[in-house]
């Protein structure tokens, strides 16, 4: 005859039980041992990345290094200081390009007004203004040119500066400025 064991279908769930919780210890144990596990990796990561900026951070403050820096300042300032050289040598060729030049018959106008003693000292212009300083006899020769100055067609302006004595020559200077009239200076 056969045995039965009317207990045994206890004893079988008991060991599916033991299983059971076996798993679940082991799942929880993974859950928890991946976070830290991950952590640890990213503190270690952490740790050589310092480093290697604490080694960079050492190069960039080498002697070395800084002398290579104060060279590009160096050359970025030479370069700085080249385009605004540049810059302003283009302004001043612009405005040279801008200026007209007085054509000897202008010349000629303005010196054909000055009466017969009386001579330019100096003569100056640019854009469409002309500095002179006259040398006349007479201090009433001043008014006289300065109204002839006025009277010619390619004076748009005249400003009186002044008439100075000169001793050592016995003669005076009579400085004026006049603005020419547009498209006088070709």
């Amino acid at each position: 005859m056969k045995d039965f064991n009317f207990f045994s279908v206890y004893d079988e769930k008991s060991s599916n039980v033991k299983i059971v919780y076996l798993l679940a210890a082991v799942v929880a144990l993974v859950i928890v041992i991946l976070p830290l596990g991950y952590r640890m990796m990213i503190k270690s990561d952490e740790a050589g990345l310092q480093s290697q900026i604490g080694e960079i951070n050492a190069w960039l403050g080498s002697a070395e290094v800084k002398t290579q820096l104060d060279q590009f300042d160096s050359r970025n300032l030479r370069i700085d200081n080249l385009r605004k050289y540049a810059d302003a040598l283009k302004k001043s060729t612009d405005s040279i390009e801008k200026i007209g030049s007085l054509s000897t018959a202008d010349f000629d106008s303005l010196a054909g007004v000055l009466p017969h003693p009386s001579r330019i000292d100096s003569f100056t212009y640019a854009d469409r203004n002309v500095s002179m300083e006259i040398i006349i006899p007479d201090r009433a020769l001043a008014a006289e040119i300065i109204s002839q100055l006025k009277q010619a067609d390619s004076v748009e302006d005249v400003l009186f500066r002044s008439v100075t004595y000169d001793e050592n020559a016995d003669n005076y200077k009579l400085s004026v400025f006049c603005r020419m009239k547009e498209g006088v200076l070709k």
